[in-house]
């Protein structure tokens, strides 16, 4: 079975309101799922955007749900969470050979390039995001997902349509079947 990591930026897609974190957990573990076997989770969040009582709830929900989750301040105008997002991932790449997923839930165009150089070494990446992510980061996926039906839809309920971004597709005049077992031609 496939080694699946999950690292998501709760920064760029937070957990939507009408949803509790496990819920949401639950809905992204399910996600993973479909691809294998999730072996690593990590959140990242800027606790300076949290009230206390707030964050104290998610670290209880997240860790109790088997997540790591990961606090920074950007207080100081480093990017320190993506950073550590591609550390984390590609340390992921180094103790797990390829073939295996890495479900990236964020936007942020910084993490285009890592997942070029994953994408290289034949690591599958899904991108999970907020409307429409950077066309650099759409780019270096290998499925991309919208963010608030992967985090609101149990997979057993339906599929999950892949974004379609104009005429983008990172495989323009291939044919796939994903792992919900639909077919699409982009």
């Amino acid at each position: 079975m496939e080694r699946v990591a999950i690292f998501w930026d709760i920064d760029s897609c937070p957990v939507p309101a009408k949803l509790t974190g496990y819920e949401a957990i639950n809905n992204i573990r399910n996600l993973a799922y479909s691809y294998g076997s999730a072996t690593t989770f990590k959140a990242y969040v800027d606790s300076s955007n949290v009230s206390p009582a707030r964050l104290q709830s998610v670290r209880h929900q997240f860790e109790s749900s088997g997540l790591l989750l990961i606090e920074y301040k950007r207080g100081d105008g480093s990017n320190i969470a993506t950073h550590t997002m591609i550390a984390d991932m590609l340390v992921f790449a180094i103790d797990h050979p390829a073939p295996a997923t890495i479900i990236l839930i964020s936007g942020k165009n910084e993490l285009a390039y890592a997942a070029s150089l994953l994408r290289h070494r034949r690591y599958q990446v899904i991108v999970v995001a907020s409307l429409s992510p950077n066309e650099t980061l759409k780019s270096q996926a290998s499925v991309i997902l919208d963010w608030d039906v992967v985090a609101s839809q149990p997979i057993s309920e339906k599929p999950i349509p892949e974004i379609t971004f104009g005429s983008f597709s990172p495989f323009a005049g291939e044919s796939r079947t994903s792992h919900y077992g639909y077919h699409w031609n982009p």
